[in-house]
C-alpha cells in the first residue's frame, strides 16, 4: 500500500503485501480525468480490488497494528464529466487484526468520500462506516488504531482494564476543507457493548467491577458511557466492602484534543459507612473542608453522585 501514499498519505505507513486489481480503466487527454500527470493519458475513473497479506501497519506514539489480512472493492470517478472533483467509494471492505495473544478481531467497512481534487484536495466530505467481531478488551490497544479519536483511544485504554466488547458499530461524517491529515468527524454515531468489564471511571479511586455498559457517543467529540450494572469497592483494599452501581452515565469530553474533561453521574446501593469511605479517598477530596461529624456509621443508602472533574494525568 505504500506505492498509493502520494495519494492517502496515511497508507506509508502500512507495510504488508497488497493486490491490486483493476476491473476497468477509462482514459482521457492530459487535460482532463482525476488523476492528471503533466504529459500522457490521464486516468478518467478506474474501478477494482485490494487484497491486503499479513504485516503490520506503523503508528505514531504506539505499538504497530498487527494485520492478519483484508480486501476492499474500490472505485474512482469524476463527480461530473469534465470535473477534477472526483467521488472515491470503499465497498466490501474488512480488516483482520490480531491481539498480542494471537486473537482476531475482524472489522468490515465502507464508506464514500467526494474530494475537490484527488491530489491536491482542498475540501473533502465523506461517510464512513464500521462494524467490528466480538473482542476482549485487553485487546483493545492493539486493534484499535492510534490517529482515531485519539482523546476516546486514550481513555479507553488506559481505564477498561477487562472485559469482552460485542455489537461494535459506528457512523460518522468527517467534513474538512484542507487535505486528508485534517479530516475531522462532523457528526458520530456508534454503539458498543461491555459486558463483565473492569473500568478505572476515576484513577486512582478502585476500579468499577463486573460492569455491564453501553458506548455510544453524546456529540462528535463527546463519548458517552451508560452504566446498567457494577460493583465499587469503598476503597484499594481487597477485602472492602463493596457498594453496588445502577444507572450510571460517563461523558468524556474533547475527544480530538489532547486532554479531556469527565462528567459523572453515577448511583450508589450500600451501606452508609462504605459510601463515606468513599467519599473521603484523596483523589475526591469531597470531605476534606465538610467532614461528617459522625462515629461508627453504618445504615443502607442510596445516593447519586455527580462530579465534574479534568482528566490529565497531572
Amino acid at each position: 500500500p505504500t506505492v498509493f501514499s502520494a495519494f492517502l498519505p496515511v497508507l506509508g505507513r502500512w507495510h504488508a503485501p497488497a493486490a491490486l486489481t483493476l476491473q476497468g480503466v477509462e482514459t482521457q487527454g492530459a487535460r482532463g480525468g482525476v488523476l492528471r500527470p503533466r504529459d500522457g493519458l490521464a486516468i478518467h475513473q478506474f474501478s477494482g480490488t485490494v487484497t491486503l497479506g499479513a504485516g503490520t501497519i506503523l503508528q505514531r506514539d504506539a505499538l504497530p497494528l498487527t494485520v492478519l489480512g483484508g480486501k476492499a472493492a474500490i472505485s474512482v470517478a469524476p463527480t461530473a464529466p469534465g470535473s477534477k472533483a472526483a467521488r472515491l467509494q470503499l465497498r466490501e471492505a474488512d480488516i483482520t487484526l490480531a491481539s498480542p495473544d494471537g486473537a482476531p478481531t475482524r472489522f468490515s467497512a465502507s464508506a464514500e468520500f467526494l474530494v475537490s481534487d484527488l491530489l491536491s484536495p482542498h475540501g473533502i466530505h465523506a461517510v464512513a462506516r464500521a462494524e467490528g467481531t466480538d473482542f476482549e478488551v485487553h485487546a483493545l490497544e492493539a486493534i484499535w488504531p492510534v490517529n482515531i479519536m485519539k482523546g476516546a483511544r486514550r481513555w479507553a485504554t488506559r481505564n477498561v482494564m477487562a472485559g469482552r466488547g460485542t455489537g461494535l458499530a459506528v457512523t460518522s461524517v468527517l467534513e474538512r476543507p484542507g487535505g486528508w491529515d485534517q479530516l475531522q468527524p462532523t457528526a458520530m454515531y456508534g454503539a458498543l457493548h461491555l459486558d463483565d468489564a473492569t473500568v478505572y471511571w476515576l484513577r486512582p479511586i478502585a476500579p468499577v467491577e463486573h460492569v455491564s455498559a453501553d458506548l455510544g457517543f453524546a456529540k462528535p467529540d463527546v463519548l458517552r458511557v451508560n452504566i446498567h450494572a457494577g460493583e465499587e469497592r469503598a476503597d484499594e483494599r481487597p477485602n472492602a466492602p463493596l457498594l453496588h452501581l445502577s444507572n450510571g452515565e460517563i461523558l468524556i469530553d474533547n475527544l480530538f484534543g489532547r486532554d479531556q474533561n469527565g462528567v459523572f453521574a453515577l448511583d450508589f446501593d450500600g451501606d452508609m459507612d462504605a459510601y463515606l469511605r468513599l467519599l473521603s479517598v484523596p483523589r475526591l477530596k469531597l470531605l476534606k473542608r465538610a467532614a461528617m461529624p459522625f462515629d461508627n456509621v453504618s445504615g443502607a443508602l442510596h445516593a447519586r453522585v455527580t462530579l465534574k472533574v479534568p482528566l490529565a494525568i497531572h
